[in-house]
């Protein structure tokens, strides 16, 4: 927790700030619904690739 949240952060102000001031210029919006298809995805992956149930 002490480095993933300043370094989240970071990341998502590098891709929200406009290029004028360092970043990729890509909005709040975009890089929200960026970082949500990620998470969504991730959790998609792992719980398709979890063991089954054992107790059927």
């Amino acid at each position: 927790y002490i480095f993933t949240r300043p370094l989240g952060a970071s990341f998502g102000d590098f891709l929200a700030q406009p290029a004028e001031f360092g970043g990729l210029g890509l909005g709040t919006i975009v890089t929200s619904l960026a970082f949500l298809a990620v998470i969504a995805g991730t959790v998609v992956l792992m719980t398709s690739r979890a063991a089954p149930d054992l107790a059927e």
